[in-house]
């Protein structure tokens, strides 16, 4: 027996080189688009259309789940993180055991209407914490805890949206802002706020102005983590403690850190499902448009004397879908560039609406035929 036997051939079937090298050339030549529609098997397109949707949503997945609830306290805080600061020092200094307990989920809190009236600048008819500017007695910072339905609010929402307005979401008028001085009509002017429920809570931001620059009336923070007020008023401290100012910085620092670190745990759920919501939005929008451009270049293929006018709307569809992803990794490439222009989310719509229209116009066309 011959010891020459011949060796199978490992390598690819010619048939298979070149459609790889003609998939590979639809990224920047237009007839290989046209000549893998029309000639080869239908997987190929519907394969490279989906890969184009998935890249094009790539930056904005990518993008949302950056985001953390702790990012709230990044700079500039607007004195937030001061707010915070005084709260807890004023429930340590307090002659009443307040405690916020967070149980299988749900918030429990003692002592609170009682800390409220003594430490908190709180009344009857603003029944929640207070804390007034040494600088123009404006409040500053407010902590809010829902029991329950009131005289007028019927829900949580309704009572985070009051608030939201600068009404009273207890009895409807208008919110104090400056010390001692009684509001005769709700005002423009809002303070950074804690706004807590049995089981979610809600985090306002206002800058020095009083305007709001982050608030959300429906975003759900759930109680994940460890709620950190407890922990941190007992490390608050007294401004007559021994070496008052270094103690006052090292627990600002430690405040900021320990309600990062509770934000972004709480949030995650509510941006998890922002992030998936929104990516399938987009990806829902981008594999409709190139179904779209499918029936372009099969609209722009009818003219009388075109003899492209022979290509089946099937094909003309395949023929997009081949064209998708040049588009589409260009269009990620600039998400990733200039993360956060929601203008770039369409950069991919006009690139390849541009491609698919040169494609048709060009390649398509009557003169591209006779040559």
């Amino acid at each position: 027996m011959s010891k020459n036997k011949k060796k199978k051939n490992s390598g690819l079937n010619p048939r298979t080189k070149e459609n790889l090298k003609l998939g590979a050339m639809t990224l920047v030549n237009n007839s290989a688009c046209v000549e893998l529609a029309r000639t080869r098997p239908w997987y190929g397109p519907i394969i490279a259309g989906l890969v184009a949707a998935v890249l094009t949503v790539v930056p904005t997945l990518t993008s949302a789940m950056r985001t953390n609830g702790g990012d709230i306290l990044n700079t500039p805080t607007y004195g937030l993180e001061t707010g915070l600061v005084h709260f807890e020092q004023d429930i340590h200094s307090s002659a009443y055991d307040v405690k916020f307990d967070v149980v299988d989920g749900l918030l429990k809190t003692s002592n609170w209407d009682s800390f409220v009236k003594e430490a908190g600048n709180g009344s009857d008819a603003e029944p929640w914490y207070h804390h007034f500017s040494s600088v123009d007695n404006k409040i500053d910072f407010a902590v809010f805890v829902y029991t329950g339905k009131t005289n007028y609010s019927e829900t949580f929402s309704e009572y985070v949206t009051n608030i939201y307005k600068g009404i009273n979401p207890v009895n409807g008028n208008a919110m104090y802002v400056t010390k001692g001085v009684a509001p005769s009509e709700a005002q423009d002017y809002h303070s950074s706020a804690l706004i807590f429920s049995e089981n979610s809570f809600r985090v306002f931001k206002a800058n020095g102005k009083g305007a709001f620059v982050a608030a959300s009336v429906v975003t759900n923070w759930e109680y994940k983590g460890t709620l950190p007020i407890n922990e941190l008023a007992k490390e608050a401290p007294s401004a007559s403690d021994a070496s008052y100012a270094e103690k006052l910085d090292n627990f600002t620092n430690s405040t900021l850190t320990a309600w990062k670190s509770f934000l972004n745990e709480a949030y995650a759920t509510q941006r998890n499902i922002g992030a998936w919501s929104a990516t399938g939005l987009m990806f829902g929008i981008y594999s409709g448009f190139i179904l779209f451009m499918g029936l372009m270049v099969f609209i722009m293929t009818r003219g009388k004397n075109n003899p492209y006018r022979i290509i089946t709307f099937w094909q003309s569809q395949k023929i997009a879908y081949w064209a998708a992803p040049a588009p589409a990794i260009l269009a990620m490439i600039f998400g990733f560039m200039f993360t956060g222009n929601t203008l770039l989310q369409f950069l991919f719509i006009f690139l390849y609406g541009m491609r698919v229209m040169w494609l048709a116009m060009r390649t398509l066309s009557p003169t591209q035929a006779a040559k």
